[in-house]
């Protein structure tokens, strides 16, 4: 969802808060098509922060609704968080937007927390600043010059002593309160007018609102509106009605049937007229069946070849009108709709800045940057690089320098009625026949006993199968630790397992800790190469113990551990599971498919299965081998000649008993070449 570096608007969130975002996120937050807050989609909530390669991320889990019952549920839930947060004014910000009303407030005047908190009544700031609105609304007398109002922000302007007024309602997406002003034509506008006296630059205000100007704050988008490089040439521009039709991805998210462009010659000058023609309603108008299309309107000089006005409106159609615009271009279609002027602006306006208003005028809208020849910005061209060669399907690689991945998020408090300090509980599962077994990595056990050989009290679940996979990856059991003052103990000894693991050649890891009380949960999730994932272990070991209850402090200890200046091949982030832990990335085959040889180390695969998975040159390469897994039900120990299973000992067995289930592709096998190259 966001990252703690630098993003394309030139902002950044620090992990700390990232952190407060995850805090907040709880119940979730709607997700809206392109920001527009009349056109809900889904669900999101942040899911937790992960640390990898130096970058802390903010990850998080969407939903989408698949049936008309479940746009139902969205659409409600959605209505319902809007209605929560544009109503979040505080008593006493009512109360000075009451008293900066005065004998204008009417009964029907309600409150919203936008850019400021305020107060929205029909006709409440023409009321209260009559100078700021001389004539009606579809005049262009009724535009304000810049120079006469003190902007706190883009399109918020203070008027009197902290209450504000706003940029027309209509410079919002959908032409409604609920959105967000267009900054980033605001601010270009505003910030021209400041820096160059001969750019005469007026606005028209929203007739029906008015705010406390010491409440604004800036609203980020992180969509990125790629802001075009423009050239000084208008010679090249075709000066016909020009029609640029919409991809059906501007349709989607944008409601974009097409825009239009015409230039014609007005004696020594040259007029240019563009307009967006929309095929869906603007949701914001509360009379029904409203189309509201963006028009702008400029006059060139053909001898300066420069600009000297330029205008920016929106035409609204009912329905039958925006039928008939539909079947007609601009000069056939005429002036038949309602219009309301919005800004303009006169005097010498240079060609690449008259090229870049009209652009983030008509924001969402890139037909206009095409038409006006934009230049290709290098981050856009990010979107279209080709698609990656196809892997084998393995698990995660790591190298032994590689940043590991450590993945914190949110668990229920709980209160433990256990006797155990820490308990087992399995996620992973096979099925067997009609039975359905949960599974446990064998070479967890050795981990199990270093933890209760430390004087950790462990609680194994009562029905579940070992199985061995011999490859040299680990995917360990979740480990629920709900005796807190224990786990130091607990991660100092994953982190020795882990090293020791490292020494004889393990490669990639996946686990998970859950460390719950009655005030907190909280899960750590982990993936990378064991001796990396040592490390960060040790460090929350040696640290304060209290940072087992607070998430923030056990990100800002594991931070330093997972920085590295060189890019990373493995990509963990996607293989985050929806329980906030990591998928190692096993490809099972199923037994059926395989034939062991009489040794039981090599697998057979049949090239038919090979090719289905895209493993056949691999396989045929001996990049890759193919190695067994099996189910262990009876083991001996090498060192104390008792069953492996429940001995004390770490290290060799011998297995006694087990069951083929099938095999994993691997790059590290657990037998060694010349093993493999006997076994055939």
């Amino acid at each position: 969802m966001n990252t703690d570096q630098a993003n394309r608007n030139g902002t950044r969130f620090p992990l700390e808060t990232l952190y407060s975002v995850l805090v907040q996120s709880s119940e979730g937050t709607p997700m809206f098509m392109s920001h527009d807050m009349h056109r809900p989609i889904g669900w999101s909530a942040a899911h937790g922060i992960a640390l990898h390669a130096g970058v802390s991320y903010l990850m998080g889990l969407a939903s989408f609704p698949t049936t008309g019952d479940e746009e139902e549920v969205v659409g409600a839930r959605a209505r319902a968080h809007i209605d929560k947060k544009l109503a979040s004014v505080e008593p006493d910000s009512k109360r000075r937007l009451d008293e900066a009303a005065g004998s204008h407030l009417r009964p029907n005047a309600f409150y919203m927390s936008r850019e400021c908190a305020t107060l929205v009544q029909a006709g409440v700031a023409k009321q209260l600043f009559p100078r700021l609105f001389p004539e009606k609304e579809n005049d262009k007398r009724a535009l304000i010059p810049l120079a006469d109002l003190h902007a706190v922000g883009p399109g918020v302007y203070e008027v009197a002593d902290g209450i504000c007024v706003f940029a027309h309602r209509y410079l919002r997406r959908s032409a409604s309160r609920w959105n967000n002003l267009n900054v980033p034509f605001l601010q270009r506008f505003q910030d021209t007018a400041i820096r160059n006296k001969d750019f005469e630059a007026r606005i028209a205000l929203d007739t029906d609102a008015i705010g406390l100007s010491d409440t604004y704050r800036e609203a980020i988008e992180l969509q990125f509106w790629w802001g075009p490089k423009f050239n000084d040439n208008l010679s090249e521009i075709d000066t016909q009605i020009t029609r640029h039709a919409a991809t059906k991805r501007d349709r989607l998210f944008h409601r974009i049937d097409r825009t239009e462009f015409w230039w014609y010659d007005q004696d020594a000058l040259r007029a240019f007229e563009c307009e967006e023609v929309v095929d869906g309603q603007t949701l914001g108008i509360e009379d029904a069946d409203r189309y509201a299309c963006r028009y702008a309107h400029s006059m060139v000089d053909l001898v300066k070849n420069e600009p000297h006005h330029l205008d920016g409106a929106v035409r609204i159609y009912d329905d039958e009108q925006i039928l008939r615009r539909l079947d007609l271009n601009m000069a056939e279609a005429g002036r038949h709709s309602e219009y309301v002027k919005l800004w303009r602006v006169d005097g010498r306006i240079p060609v690449p800045l008259w090229k870049a208003l009209l652009s983030d005028y008509f924001r969402d809208n890139h037909l206009v940057s095409e038409y006006l020849g934009a230049q290709v910005d290098e981050k856009e061209r990010t979107f279209d690089t080709e698609p990656a060669v196809k892997q084998p399907p393995l698990p995660l690689e790591f190298g032994c320098d590689s940043s590991p991945a450590f993945l914190l998020s949110f668990l229920p408090p709980e209160r433990s009625k256990a006797e155990a300090d820490i308990d087992v509980r399995c996620d992973d599962f096979f099925t067997q026949g009609d039975r359905r077994f949960a599974a446990v990595d064998l070479v967890a056990l050795d981990l199990l006993k270093r933890i209760t050989c430390s004087g950790v009290r462990v609680s194994r679940p009562d029905d579940f199968v070992w199985v061995a996979f011999e490859d040299m990856h680990a995917q360990l059991p979740r480990l629920r630790v709900s005796n807190l003052s224990m786990a130091p103990a607990v991660c100092r000894s994953v982190a020795t397992w882990l090293q020791d693991r490292g020494k004889v050649g393990g490669a990639a890891v996946t686990g998970c800790l859950d460390f719950v009380s009655a005030q907190a949960g909280l899960r750590l999730a982990f993936t990378g190469a064991p001796e990396r994932i040592a490390q960060g272990l040790h460090a929350l070991a040696s640290g304060d113990p209290q940072l087992f209850h607070e998430g923030l402090k056990m990100l800002q200890v594991l931070r330093p551990g997972t920085t590295q200046s060189a890019l990373d091949c493995a990509k963990p982030l996607e293989a985050v599971r929806t329980d906030a832990t990591f998928e190692l990335g096993r490809q099972f085959i199923p037994g059926a498919e395989l034939r062991a040889n009489a040794v039981g180390r090599a697998v057979f695969v049949p090239k038919a299965a090979a090719a289905q998975m895209g493993v056949e040159a691999a396989l045929e390469s001996g990049e890759v081998s193919a190695v067994p897994v099996f189910t262990v039900s009876a083991a001996t120990c090498t060192t104390c000649k008792r069953s492996y299973l429940t001995c004390s000992c770490e290290g060799g067995l011998v297995v006694d008993k087990g069951v083929f289930l099938g095999s994993v592709l691997t790059l590290h096998s657990a037998f060694g070449a010349s093993e493999l190259a006997q076994s055939g």
